[in-house]
């Protein structure tokens, strides 16, 4: 049983990381978050997961704009 939720834990963070690296920043935080249900105390899934929203939360600000954005991050 220890095994399963080893195998559970690995895929979640696995998952979760590819997802953040393709952006797909909903699925990354769903992920993490079931990783840390499983293990409340892993540091490093809980930074994961904290970066994760932190690109939610200003990809879904309304007065955010391309152009806005691409100045401000000089691209």
């Amino acid at each position: 049983m220890f095994i399963f939720f080893i195998l559970i834990i690995a895929s979640s963070i696995i998952l979760g990381v590819l997802y953040h690296r393709w952006e797909k920043y909903d699925l990354a935080e769903m992920h993490y978050l079931q990783a840390l249900m499983i293990d409340p105390n892993m540091q490093k899934v809980k930074n994961h997961l904290a970066l994760v929203r932190k690109h939610l939360g200003e990809i879904n600000q309304p007065t955010l704009n391309m152009k806005s954005y691409q100045q401000e991050n000089e691209f």
